[in-house]
Parts: structure tokens; C-alpha cells; sequence
């Protein structure tokens, strides 16, 4: 996984994502959902996989968002932990939940710390909510055996492999961002995260896709006319406002 000047190999982010588990379990043991308050990042994957690793699920809070809905959020989904980069919004700090900051996972990994909790299939992965356009945003917890089904299935229409490098480029409260994630980490593949501002400069991002050899590339239609956006990609999914 990569982003910017930074790089982690699966093994780093397995010991990463191993310290993050070990820290959910030991502030809340038998958590169940965490809420993730945190910038598209490296950190961010990494503990979304250390939510798994502790036997919850994570709920996207994105921190773009304004603090009502945010607060509406937490709420809403009863979680008992959140994990923040150290500058949490005031709309968590007044929430009931617990706050977990990143610091908090430095250091070397404690080897006396329990393994992690075995997933099972029919558990919720993550919550996500809509877009409250017909009403208050409503949180769909979806399943590992759902996640798992998409995978297969895209594994099975585009032949994706260890060998393709995928971008993760959209809020992670958005639906697109588990295709991306973990259509990438699911099949060994490499994961070039998109910063917020590359994500919003057309030409930094074809930019960016063209130095990393990017291979599997999901944007809005309209994103895919920038010079460059689709040149030399194997697959390009698209979603959202059709392209004119």
C-alpha cells in the first residue's frame, strides 16, 4: 500500500493493524462496532482491518462531514469506540463513546496480546449510511459474506490479481471505497491511496495514475475525461452521473 512518499508491505500492515486490534480489545473488550473518524490514509486501511481484528465493525464517519450528521451517526450506531488521528471533532468528543487516537498504537506490538478474533461470515463488516435524501441517513450494516461475494464475483468477471494496482480515491463512507479497498487487498494486489487533494485535481490524479501504473481505476464518469484518467489502465469502473 502506498500514499504519497509512504509505503507499507502487507507484513507491515498486518503488524500495524495487529496493534490496533490489541488497543480496541484492551480500552473495550467484546467491542462490537467502532466508529472511524479518520483522513483517507494509510492509517485508515490499516485500521479498518484492526476493527476486523477485534471482532467489530467500523463505521465510517468521514471527517469532511458537518459535525451534526457526524454526531447523528455515532449516535444512530451505538458505538462504543472512536478512533481519530488525535484531533477528534467536537461533535465525537460529545458523544458517549470512547476516544482511541492513533498515538495510541506507536510502539512495538505487545506479543502477549490475544489473536485475532476468527470473523464469522454472517457478522456486519462495516455500517454504512445513506444519503438522507428521502429522509434521516439510515445505517445498513452489511456482512463479511456480503463483501466476500463481491470479490469473488469480481474476481471471477475481470481476472484481477496479485500482479494489479488499484486506487482508493472515494470517501470511505461511500459504497465505492469497499470495491476499491478491498477488491485491491483481497486478491494481494497493490493499494495507492489518493489524498483529498490529488482526489479533487483531475490532472494530479492522471498524474499520480500514470507514475504508479495503476491498473484498476474507479471514478465518476466525468473524472474520466481528464488527459491521461484512462490511458494504459486494464480495467475502469464507473459509477455515479453518467459522462457527456
Amino acid at each position: 500500500m502506498r500514499c504519497g512518499g509512504r509505503a507499507l508491505t502487507y507484513r507491515e500492515l498486518d503488524a500495524y493493524s495487529d496493534r490496533i486490534a490489541a488497543t480496541l480489545r484492551a480500552r473495550c473488550p467484546g467491542v462490537t462496532r467502532v466508529g472511524l473518524c479518520l483522513p483517507r490514509s494509510i492509517e485508515l486501511v490499516a485500521a479498518m482491518i484492526g476493527v476486523f481484528k477485534a471482532g467489530a465493525a467500523y463505521v465510517p464517519l468521514d471527517p469532511e462531514y458537518p459535525a451534526d450528521r457526524l454526531a447523528d451517526m455515532l449516535a444512530d450506531s451505538a458505538a462504543e469506540l472512536v478512533l481519530t488521528d488525535g484531533a477528534p471533532a467536537d461533535a465525537l468528543i460529545a458523544g458517549k463513546a470512547g476516544l482511541v487516537t492513533l498515538p495510541e498504537m506507536d510502539g512495538e506490538p505487545d506479543h502477549n496480546a490475544p489473536p485475532p478474533v476468527p470473523a464469522d461470515p454472517d457478522a456486519p463488516a462495516y455500517l454504512l449510511y445513506t444519503s438522507g435524501s428521502t429522509g434521516r441517513p439510515k445505517g445498513v450494516p452489511i456482512t463479511h459474506r456480503n463483501v466476500q461475494s463481491l470479490l469473488a464475483a469480481g474476481r471471477e468477471v475481470f481476472g484481477f490479481t496479485a500482479e494489479d494496482v488499484w486506487t482508493f480515491a472515494h470517501s470511505f463512507a461511500f459504497d465505492y471505497s469497499v470495491w476499491e479497498i478491498w477488491g485491491a487487498l483481497g486478491n494481494g494486489a497493490s493499494l495507492v491511496v489518493v489524498d483529498r487533494g490529488t482526489g479533487r485535481d483531475p490532472r494530479a490524479l492522471a498524474r499520480l495514475i500514470a507514475e504508479e501504473r495503476v491498473t484498476v481505476l474507479s471514478r465518476d464518469p466525468r473524472a474520466l475525461r481528464a488527459p491521461g484518467a484512462r490511458t494504459g489502465r486494464r480495467h475502469v469502473t464507473a459509477q455515479g452521473v453518467p459522462g457527456r
